[in-house]
């Protein structure tokens, strides 16, 4: 996942020194011209090609403003790009751990309950595709008499409980749900939840370490 990131702001560098090139390269020419035209009647490429010390100074002040100055934008360009690309490869990365995790996995948003993913072993679990899982409440296929949604759980920490879930055959899988407190990089307490799915009374364990950095706060896996 580095070498695309690399290449990517690779490019971007040598597009930017095509563009900061052009510009100077226009700059002198605008710059003799305007001289040949309304002080000195020398043939235009004597300005291009041989200015007059004075000019020459003048323009090389005002090229050097022009590259400090756009030296510093491409450092805030390209470090803006670097954090923006990081960001993604993290979540393409989150969304490949999900995708292939050996258990069940769904995230239910915090806000209004409902299921905002669905890995394929949720989707074949539940019968269903997972376009169609997402966007539903999670007590249509979690008994709400016997499930409480996560992020109601906030005055308990290392709550272990089981629960059903119910596909659309009717079959009934018993899941184990865990609610983790966790504090993000900038300090406020938030809630995680971790499930494993009892199938045949042996745990699929949910392996989160690896994800855990890597999930919104608004969503929750299930």
């Amino acid at each position: 996942m580095l070498f695309p990131l690399k290449n990517i702001l690779q490019n971007k560098n040598i597009n930017f020194l095509c563009a900061g090139t052009i510009i100077c390269a226009l700059y002198w020419f605008i710059e003799s011209a305007m001289h040949w035209f309304l002080f000195d009647p020398k043939p235009f490429l004597v300005h291009v090609l041989q200015p007059d010390v004075h000019e020459i100074w003048m323009r090389i002040s005002v090229l050097m403003v022009l590259l400090l100055f756009s030296f510093r934008v491409h450092h805030n360009i390209t470090r803006g790009r670097r954090a923006e690309l990081t960001i993604i490869e993290r979540e393409e990365e989150a969304a490949h751990i999900l995708e292939h995790n050996p258990a069940a996995i769904l995230l239910v948003d915090r806000a209004s309950g409902r299921i905002s993913y669905a890995n394929k072993n949720a989707s074949m679990m539940i019968g269903m595709p997972s376009s169609t899982i997402v966007g539903k409440t999670s007590s249509r296929f979690i008994d709400s008499s016997t499930y409480t949604c996560a992020h109601l759980n906030s005055d308990r920490t290392g709550n272990v409980s089981e629960h059903e879930l119910r596909n659309v055959e009717g079959r009934v899988f018993p899941v184990l749900k865990s609610v983790t407190e966790v504090r993000s990089q900038d300090g406020p307490l938030k809630k995680i939840v971790e499930n494993g799915v009892l199938d045949d009374h042996e745990v699929s364990k949910i392996r989160l370490d690896g994800v855990r950095h890597y999930l919104p706060f608004d969503s929750y896996p299930l």
